[in-house]
Order: C-alpha cells, then structure tokens, then sequence
C-alpha cells in the first residue's frame, strides 16, 4: 500500500501545538506536542490554537467551528481533529458521514491517526455509503487541483490506491506522472512502482491520457470527475 503524500507547500512555516489524540468517550486532551506546518502568534491567538483551548474548555461547539474553518483551509490536523468531534458527537450531533470524509482527508494529507477513525467507520458505513463520501474526497482533490494547488496531486495518486475499494494503479499511475513531470518530490519513485502494477501493453494508453491531463492544467482548463482518466 502505498503511503500518503503530506502536502504542506501551503500551510506556514512555524509551528503550533497538536493534540497527540483525543479520548473519544471524553474528549481529553494528551500533552501537547509541536507540529509542523502551524504557526502561533505572540499577539493573537491562531484559530488553531484557539480551538484547543475550547476542547479544553469543553467548549466543544467553538472548537468544532474553529477546526471546520481551519480545515476548509486545507489543513490536515484540523481536519482529523474535526472527525474526531463529528464521530463523537462533541459540538454538534454525531455525523458519521462527515467525520469520514474529513478523515479521508486527513490521512491523504499525512495524519497517519485519521486511520483509526476510518477504520471503526467503515465498520459502520457500508460500500453504498461510502461510495457517495469517496465521490466529494475526490471531487474535493480535483477543486484544488484546478484551482492550482498542484501539491493535491499526489494525494489524489493515493486516493486511487489506498481508499477505494480496489486500487486503481492506472490513474494512480496517471497522476504521479503528471506530479513527477511537475519536478514534485519523489513522485519518480512512486509513478515507476505504479507502472510495475500495470499491464505493458496498456502502458502507452495510460500516458497519452496523462499527456492529454497534463495539458490541460497547463491550460488552465478544468478536469472533472468524467475527464479525470481512462476507466479500466
């Protein structure tokens, strides 16, 4: 399986305090650790920050509302830290459905914890439910990359491999391509272990549909679900 990307060419370049967990049942908080990719402010508290005082104050209801504003944002703690509070129904009414698409998210993003969470609710959730939960991830991925965010690129390689139900490493293989001719890093590695999955003979087809991607970004011209590549 291959393992997530973590994006952060958006996030700051300093750091802020990090729940190491949550304790589901109570929503305590473990000793805080620094993670990168958040930054404090000596004047004026993030918004990050801020909703870690609020679960500490248990004043679960702004801390939601703070990590959803921070998530939408395209950072991944506060999503995982989201899910978290969806799945516990600390804040606002339990939303299973919500708390899984974050965690997809946050696990695409390097939050290695958001498995957890996506393990228990898959247990809930079965293929039918979550299909429509996989379909606003990917539609998500595909914004970002549309709008320039080109560091979503390699999530959406991941998404093929590690959250459908079978791996596709076609467009897997499409999409590193496509990050690897981009100059992302290590994308070489990760395009030449999708291209050993795929059959030789359908190698050519794959990448003249990543040419045909590619231009398009290049363009400006938006890729959507339909367009996105081959169905194999």
């Amino acid at each position: 399986m291959a393992s997530p990307v973590c994006c952060s060419a958006k996030l700051p370049a300093a750091t802020r305090c990090l729940f190491t967990s949550f304790i589901l049942s109570f929503l305590l908080i473990a000793q805080p650790v620094q993670a990168n990719g958040h930054q404090g402010d000596s004047t004026q508290m993030s918004d990050f920050a801020r909703a870690v005082q609020a679960v500490r104050d248990k004043d679960y209801q702004q801390a939601l509302n703070l990590f959803e504003r921070e998530a939408e944002k395209i950072e991944f703690e506060a999503m995982y830290n989201l899910a978290v509070l969806l799945k516990a129904g600390k804040g606002r009414p339990q939303n299973y459905t919500d708390a899984l698409y974050w965690a997809y998210l946050a696990q695409l993003g390097g939050i290695e914890r958001a498995r957890d969470i996506i393990d228990d609710l898959t247990d809930i959730l079965d293929e039918t439910l979550r299909a429509p939960i996989l379909k606003r991830v990917e539609q998500q991925l595909l914004g970002r990359i549309n709008t320039g965010d080109f560091e979503a690129i390699p999530q959406y390689a991941v998404y093929f491999t590690t959250l459908l139900e079978e791996p596709d490493y076609a467009k897997a293989y499409q999409w590193y391509a496509i990050a690897a001719a981009l100059g992302l890093p290590d994308m070489i590695e990760l395009r030449d272990e999708m291209e050993a999955e795929l059959e030789t003979k359908d190698i050519p087809a794959f990448q003249a549909k990543s040419g045909e991607l590619f231009t398009m970004l290049m363009n400006g011209q938006a890729i959507t679900i339909e367009e996105k590549a081959d169905e194999n």
